[in-house]
C-alpha cells in the first residue's frame, strides 16, 4: 500500500524479486476501500491512497486490508506530504500495529523535519525502513521463518548402520586428503543399508570374463585409478557391453588408454529403465555436514537444479528437497510416465545424512548417478566417489 506511484511500483518489484506473492484483494475489501478513498485513489493491489490522504483514509486503508483473508502481511509506502497531517497517520498506524496479528513493514519517505512520524510508527512494534528493497527482503525473511515455525515436528528414522565396519574402512585414508577406490565407497554405503548396482573389481585381463560371468550381461566397464576422478569425462565408462565379444573390445580399448596408470578395472550391471539424481555430502568446518540433491547426469552440471540441506535429515527435509527442484514433474511423472519411487530416494537421502553425521571428516562424497526406478522399486547407487581429511 502506498500513498505515491513511483515508490509504490518499487515496493512491488522488491517483493516479487524477494519472492513473495501480490495478494488479490477480495470484493468485500474493494467495495468498503471505494467508499473510504478519494476518487483518484487506484484499488488494486498496491493499493494508491494518493498524497491527499490523511489519517482516516491511510489509517482506514490499512485497517480494512488487514481483514481481508487473502492478505498474510503489508508492506506500506509513506511519503510524508507537507500538506496533510503527517503525525495523524503515524498516530493511526501505532494504533494499528500495537493490535495487528499479521506482519506490518513500513518504507518511510521523508526529511529530518518529519523525523517523529518514524518514531511514533516504531513505538508500535511497526519496523520503519528507508528504503523499499529493505523493507521487501524483511518482509521476505520474515515470511520464510514463519514456514519454518509451522512446520510439523521434525522426525528422524532410526537406522542400525554397521558403523564400526565403516571406521575401518576410513581409517585407511584419514588425513590423507585422497578419495577413496570404489570398492571402498560402496562397502560403506552398502554398510548403512543403501542399495548399489551388482559390481565386482578384477585387475587382470584373464579374470574379466570370469568376473563377467559373475555379474551377468549386459555390463558395464569402468577404470578406477586415483588420479582418474570423473570416469565418463576420461574416457573411463562403457555402457551396455551386451556379449562377450563387445567386452573383450571394450577391454582392450580401456586397457591401452590408461596402461600407464596401472588401474583397476569394475563391471557393473547395466541398469535398463529408471531416472538419474545425484545425492552428495560436503564437509563443513564448525557446523553439521550439507547434504545435496539434484537431478543427475549432465544435468546437475547444465541446469544446476540441485538443493541443500544440513545432516541428519528429518523424513520432512528429504521429502522438501526432492520435490523442491525445478525437475522434480520429471519425478513425478509427466506426459504419462510412471512417477519414481520417491520414498526410496528419501531413504537414501536419510541414510546418506546419517553416515555424514557419525562421519563428519569425510570431505565430500558424490553419488551420481543413482537410479531411481518406478514407485515400489527402490533406487540404486551406480557410481560414487568419496574423500576424506
Amino acid at each position: 500500500m502506498t500513498n505515491t506511484g513511483g515508490p509504490g511500483i518499487i515496493a512491488v518489484d522488491e517483493c516479487m524479486a524477494s519472492g513473495l506473492q501480490l495478494a488479490r484483494l477480495s470484493p468485500k475489501t474493494k467495495n468498503a476501500l471505494k467508499k473510504l478513498v478519494f476518487q483518484e485513489a487506484i484499488v488494486s493491489n498496491p493499493v494508491d491512497v494518493v498524497a491527499t490522504a490523511g489519517p482516516e483514509q491511510y489509517g482506514g486503508t490499512v485497517a480494512a486490508l488487514l481483514k481481508d483473508p487473502n492478505i498474510d502481511s503489508l508492506l506500506l509506502v509513506f511519503v510524508t506530504a507537507p500538506f496533510v497531517d503527517c503525525e495523524g497517520i503515524a498516530r493511526k498506524l501505532g494504533e494499528i500495529g500495537k493490535t495487528s496479528k499479521k506482519p506490518i513493514v513500513c518504507q518511510v519517505i521523508t526529511i529530518e523535519k518529519w523525523q517523529e512520524v518514524i518514531s511514533l510508527i516504531r513505538e508500535s512494534g511497526i519496523p520503519v525502513y528507508d528504503y523499499a528493497e529493505t523493507a521487501a527482503r524483511v518482509l521476505s525473511s520474515m515470511t520464510d521463518y514463519g514456514k519454518i515455525q509451522m512446520k510439523e515436528v521434525p522426525s528422524y528414522k532410526r537406522y542400525k548402520p554397521k558403523k564400526a565396519e565403516v571406521a575401518q574402512i576410513l581409517k585407511r585414508t584419514k588425513g590423507k586428503g585422497v578419495f577413496l577406490p570404489q570398492k571402498d565407497v560402496f562397502a560403506i554405503l552398502q554398510s548403512y543399508g543403501i542399495p548399489v548396482v551388482k559390481t565386482a573389481m578384477f585387475n587382470k585381463k584373464d579374470e574379466l570374463l570370469k568376473t563377467a560371468k559373475k555379474i551377468g550381461y549386459p555390463l558395464v566397464l569402468k577404470v578406477d585409478a586415483v588420479d582418474i576422478v570423473h570416469k565418463t569425462e576420461s574416457g573411463g565408462v562403457i555402457l551396455n557391453l551386451k556379449d562377450e565379444k563387445a567386452l573383450k573390445a571394450a577391454f582392450g580399448k580401456m586397457s591401452r588408454k590408461f596402461a600407464k596408470m596401472e588401474p583397476s578395472f569394475i563391471l557393473q550391471r547395466y541398469l535398463e529403465g529408471g531416472k538419474e539424481v545425484i545425492m552428495g555430502v560436503k564437509g563443513n568446518e564448525g557446523i553439521q555436514p550439507t547434504v545435496m540433491f539434484g537431478l543427475g547426469g549432465i544435468f546437475v552440471e547444465t541446469l544446476k537444479d540441485v538443493q541443500f540441506r544440513l545432516a541428519p535429515l528429518p523424513k520432512q527435509d528429504a521429502d522438501e528437497m526432492i520435490r523442491s527442484i525445478k525437475g522434480y514433474p520429471v519425478l513425478a511423472g509427466t506426459r504419462g510416465e510412471k512417477p519414481a519411487d520417491i520414498d526410496g530416494l528419501a531413504d537414501i537421502l536419510q541414510r546418506l545424512s546419517n553416515l555424514a553425521s557419525d562421519f563428519p571428516f569425510i570431505d565430500e562424497m558424490d553419488l551420481n548417478p543413482v537410479i531411481v526406478f518406478e514407485k515400489g522399486k527402490g533406487a540404486v547407487v551406480v557410481d560414487g566417489r568419496m574423500k576424506t581429511v
